[in-house]
């Protein structure tokens, strides 16, 4: 069983059942391990327990997009995908019995980092060039981009055998971004 900081359980795990395990672990993740969604074994989780989970993301992903708003340079992009490839590896690596504060923690931390300086960036480099006029149509268009990319790839994500696949997968991809973004245009 999976245990969090308070001791409570997170999920049940089998481990006589291989497919039932991963299944288990991708519902951990995809929860953030945080008890949202049906995660087997754990209901008593508070909405405000939950919630509480997800704020060193939001904090992080609020502070370094601040920071990028403040920094110059044509490296601060790679350095910050390269913050969330690791984060994103990290999370590969989780075991299905971990604790939000041992094995989440930390790469939730550089996911934010990551996703704080590529929001700013992308969406800065997205409207560069653009008339004045036309900057709600090319900021629709981002946000489109983002919520139907991202439905996408994980539609494709769902297929692969495990979520440490899926994170080392998201990573390889983040990786070759960050050495495509180093290029010159």
């Amino acid at each position: 069983m999976t245990t969090d900081a308070s001791g409570g359980r997170l999920l049940r795990v089998s481990s006589h059942d291989p497919h039932r395990k991963a299944t288990d672990h991708h519902r951990l993740v995809i929860a953030g391990g945080s008890g949202h969604g049906p995660v087997p074994g754990r209901q008593s989780r508070t909405p405000l327990e939950a919630g509480l989970t997800q704020l060193p993301l939001a904090l992080v992903i609020t502070l370094s997009s601040w920071a990028t708003g403040k920094v110059s340079g044509r490296h601060v992009l790679p350095v910050g995908l390269l913050a969330l490839a690791g984060g994103l590896a990290w999370l590969s690596r989780i075991p299905a019995d971990g604790t939000f504060p041992v094995d989440l923690l930390g790469p939730t931390l550089l996911i934010g980092i990551g996703l704080g300086v590529a929001f700013v960036r992308l969406t800065a480099m997205s409207s560069t060039g653009v008339p004045a006029a036309d900057n709600g149509l090319a900021g629709g268009l981002v946000n489109a981009t983002r919520q139907i990319g991202g439905a996408i790839g994980l539609s494709f994500l769902t297929l692969l055998p495990s979520s440490g696949a899926a994170f080392l997968a998201c990573a390889a991809l983040t990786l070759l971004i960050s050495a495509l973004s180093t290029r010159k245009a």
